[in-house]
């Protein structure tokens, strides 16, 4: 990046009123613009090496028995606050990329990212992993790299959920049959939630997994029917939503993380790439 450097040494001059200083700034070039529009008063030359400002004779004077040190620190802390007042007007956004057509985590990621695009994955999202904890991992990477491979200026998110009761892994049902089937073995019993969340931006990669313990109520045929027939377990991971099946007695953990998206381990993360 090419930088301008804002010299003033004692041999240069300086316009400002009253004040002449000592101190060295670098300045993008790109947002030389910028700064100079907020501070109309610096007086910024074509010479791409420096850039000085003018202080008549008297004001020299007068500076010199003046305390300079003092004078200096504290026009370059107002140099300072300009330029990181610049910096954000002419700062874009960070690009955020969702790599999931889920509308659960769509609205999720809203709570924390007020502006993001959805690109879903096209991969075909196997594995061979029986652990459910590598299995969701696993995924959510297969999820991010896709899109990031597409977009590799953003920060990608990928993501995947499943049910684990005692240590079998509940994807989302293949059917109606088999989503009654998921939610007869779930009544009245206490199960795991496993999020795995891969988060790419430039060279940078972070993987995590967040668990949450849920148990179920004891469901009755009639519960379970009725909810099968909505047709809301279908597209869902162990064949239920906390949100809309009524079915949780209590849980331990992520609220957000059973519906689908850890957000606040997914904040945490991406309030580090924040200009």
């Amino acid at each position: 990046m090419r930088l301008l450097f804002l010299n003033c040494f004692a041999q240069q001059r300086l316009q400002l009123g009253s004040l002449r200083c000592g101190f060295s700034v670098a300045v993008p070039w790109e947002r030389a613009n910028c700064l100079s529009a907020i501070c109309p008063f610096l007086f910024l030359r074509s010479n791409f090496s420096a850039r000085f400002f003018r202080l008549s004779a008297t004001h020299r004077a007068v500076f010199q028995r003046q305390n300079a040190l003092q004078q200096a620190a504290s026009f370059t802390n107002i140099l300072q606050r300009l330029y990181k007042t610049a910096f954000l007007l002419y700062n874009v956004p960070m690009k955020v990329i969702l790599a999931s057509q889920s509308p659960r985590r769509k609205e999720l990621l809203a709570k924390i990212v007020s502006n993001f695009s959805v690109v879903p994955s096209s991969c075909a999202e196997i594995s061979a992993q029986s652990d459910p904890k590598l299995y969701v991992c696993e995924l959510a990477t297969q999820k991010a790299t896709d899109v990031w491979q597409r977009n590799t200026d953003a920060l990608v998110i990928g993501s995947d959920t499943v049910v684990e009761l005692n240590g079998v892994i509940l994807g989302k049902p293949k059917n109606e049959a088999n989503a009654t089937e998921m939610l007869r073995n779930l009544s009245g019993k206490t199960h795991n939630v496993h999020t795995g969340v891969c988060i790419l931006c430039g060279k940078n990669k972070h993987e995590f997994v967040q668990t949450t313990a849920v148990t179920f109520r004891k469901l009755s045929e009639e519960e379970i029917s009725q909810y099968v027939q909505s047709g809301a377990p279908l597209d869902k991971a162990g064949a239920y939503g906390i949100q809309d099946c009524g079915f949780v007695e209590s849980f331990v953990g992520s609220y957000d993380n059973v519906v689908g998206f850890p957000t606040e381990q997914v904040a945490k993360i991406i309030e580090k790439y924040k200009g």
